[in-house]
């Protein structure tokens, strides 16, 4: 999720429109937050409901098939369809701190369920003789054999839907867990429409884009682990996030032309003793090249509008003292002047060569 793909909406569409209006709707008005869990949820950076839609899964577990006890992983999620033998708690009757065994079993297996911390109402989700569907983390051991230790998902065999399904894994914070994400996700795409997109028809059939919508839910809610389907789901967002970004530098670009944003002085001088000084200074004559690129930036310097270059060139082609000059042409006009390396020892290596001119030149 990014600033520019969530402003990428706005700038297709304008705010009265009622999709977008909707997708902007602070999220204490969506069925299920409170004001406790609002906060939790701004710590995910979620304040309406477009928010909750660009939180999207890092991953996923896939429970969609059932699997024979014995071919699943030792310690990876395994889905299984058992069923219910005994039950067996542990501790005092009163406690809050009882254990709770549940042994099923299965066509080519016996399976334990494990609940430390029981609650009191667990046991009536696992009715002896009843046939099961249980998804979690399969462990084995020699004494125990097969176990789970407090299941992710649970649900008699006609519920199997409830388990059986791809889920995402999202980003969480305290108070926050896996399928409280998915379900507001869920809400808020029920009650959108589906043919919402930001972007015009012919663009999408153009590049051979999914729809909006459609690369929402299925990186929300993918119907099988498809990462074909995945990938372009999130290219689909990619795609917006780098359209946004230039329409974005484009309207900045558009507002900075404008003289009334211009931050240089205007107190201009003819010439420029400072630079010929610099210049005379060098143990070095500048090639034509450089002359010529001093000459370029020094005059986008002098016009009403800010001046963006990039300078390319090789290892020792001039880029510093180019720079340099151009950063005295502002000095001479009375303004102030930073230069920036990317590293701290790129930038100690030009403070150490510029400062002896710099004192020369008295400047500070």
């Amino acid at each position: 999720r990014s600033f520019t793909s969530k402003r990428f909406c706005n700038i297709f569409y304008p705010m009265e429109n009622a999709c977008i209006t909707f997708l902007n709707k602070n999220l204490q008005y969506l069925k299920g937050v409170g004001e406790k869990r609002l906060k939790s949820l701004k710590k995910l950076g979620c304040s309406n409901y477009l928010d909750i839609l660009f939180h999207l899964p890092h991953s996923y577990i896939d429970r969609s098939r059932p699997q024979k006890l014995s071919s699943c992983k030792i310690g990876e999620v395994a889905t299984v369809v058992t069923k219910v033998v005994s039950h067996n708690i542990l501790g005092r009757r009163n406690s809050n701190k009882r254990i709770l065994e549940v042994f099923t079993q299965s066509d080519d297996g016996v399976l334990k369920i494990l609940y430390f911390n029981a609650y009191p109402n667990t046991k009536s989700q696992y009715p002896v003789n009843a046939e099961i569907i249980v998804s979690g983390k399969l462990e084995f051991s020699e004494k125990d054999g097969y176990q789970i230790i407090h299941p992710d998902k649970v649900a008699t065999i006609d519920k199997i839907n409830m388990v059986c399904k791809i889920e995402g894994v999202y980003p969480l914070t305290q108070g926050i867990w896996q399928n409280y994400l998915g379900a507001l996700a869920a809400r808020v795409m029920e009650n959108m429409p589906q043919d919402f997109d930001p972007l015009p028809n012919n663009i999408i059939s153009a590049f051979g884009l999914m729809g909006w919508f459609d690369a929402i839910y299925n990186l929300h809610f993918p119907q099988k682990l498809d990462y074909e389907v995945i990938k372009r789901a999130r290219s689909r967002l990619a795609f917006d996030e780098i359209v946004a970004h230039i329409i974005v530098m484009r309207i900045i670009k558009g507002n900075s032309s404008n003289p009334s944003t211009h931050l240089m002085p205007q107190n201009y001088k003819a010439n420029n003793p400072l630079i010929d000084n610099c210049i005379s200074l060098l143990p070095f004559e500048l090639t034509d090249g450089q002359k010529r690129v001093v000459s370029e930036i020094q005059y986008d310097i002098d016009q009403p509008t800010p001046c963006r270059r990039l300078i390319q060139g090789d290892v020792g082609s001039g880029k510093t003292i180019v720079a340099f000059l151009s950063a005295l042409h502002m000095i001479s006009k009375g303004g102030q002047v930073v230069i920036l390396a990317p590293t701290e020892v790129l930038a100690n290596q030009h403070f150490e060569k510029l400062l002896p001119l710099c004192e020369k030149l008295g400047v500070r």
